[in-house]
């Protein structure tokens, strides 16, 4: 769901983007919607870790199939010259 901030508040987390977890929460906000600010913080940053670990898990696959590729090219044509 999305979460509709005053202007104000969402200028205050802009100009704070670069703190991530760390950010202060913007003043005359309720406490209810700063709750739901930091579980939307929270999330995004799980939602973006997780991204980069598939990433790099798929990237870690690939190498892994294209290093089997290139060993067993190498042992045919070992084998062909004998």
């Amino acid at each position: 769901s999305m979460l509709t901030l005053p202007s104000t508040a969402t200028k205050a987390l802009d100009m704070q983007r670069g703190n991530l977890a760390a950010m202060a929460m913007p003043s005359g906000i309720t406490p209810s919607l700063s709750m739901h600010i930091k579980q939307a913080i929270n999330s995004s940053f799980v939602d973006g870790f997780r991204a980069v670990m598939l990433i790099g898990a798929a990237l870690a696959v690939g190498s892994a199939f294209i290093s089997l590729l290139l060993i067993q090219g190498k042992r045919h044509e070992s084998t062909k010259g004998i």
